[in-house]
């Protein structure tokens, strides 16, 4: 059996390969983002919870079938359910579902399904779900003949 050989260091020839030496683990650790309470939430800062359809809107995002006809009016607008914000829309079953936060409260709506004076509805007596974009991750709510569009918080 041979002696062992006594440990060499060499130092990699670097120079001129345009190598970069990794960043030392102080640079990574003030790298990171200090006090976020919930690591998988989204760092950037929340949308507008709810946009008003503008008149002549339809609920999808196109124009109104009754925009610029003769002798009808616009679509109006009603104002928002406070604090009602929508996070996030799936498919489920086959229909769409919206789900939506109000205080710690959530819930998911699907359309067509109405508002209640029950402690536990998140929409109040008269509201509605007129429709539920997935691809746009919108939201269409009705009181009487009036609409409200939101959008989720993070898009």
């Amino acid at each position: 059996m041979p002696p062992p050989r006594p440990a060499v260091e060499r130092s990699a020839p670097t120079a001129g390969l345009g190598l970069q030496p990794l960043p030392s683990p102080q640079q990574v650790t003030q790298a990171v983002q200090q006090g976020r309470v919930d690591p998988f939430s989204d760092p950037r800062p929340p949308a507008p919870a709810a946009a008003p359809l503008a008149p002549g809107t339809a609920p999808g995002g196109g124009a109104s079938p009754k925009a610029g006809a003769a002798g009808s009016s616009p679509a109006k607008v009603a104002p928002a359910v406070p604090g009602l914000q929508l996070s996030g829309v799936i498919q489920s079953s086959g229909r769409p579902e919206a789900i939506v936060v109000m205080g710690s409260q959530s819930d998911s709506l699907r359309i067509g399904q109405q508002g209640s004076d029950d402690k536990d509805s998140l929409l109040p007596r008269g509201w509605s779900v007129e429709s539920i974009n997935i691809n746009a991750c919108s939201l269409v709510l009705k009181n009487g003949g009036l609409l409200h569009s939101y959008k989720c918080a993070n898009s």
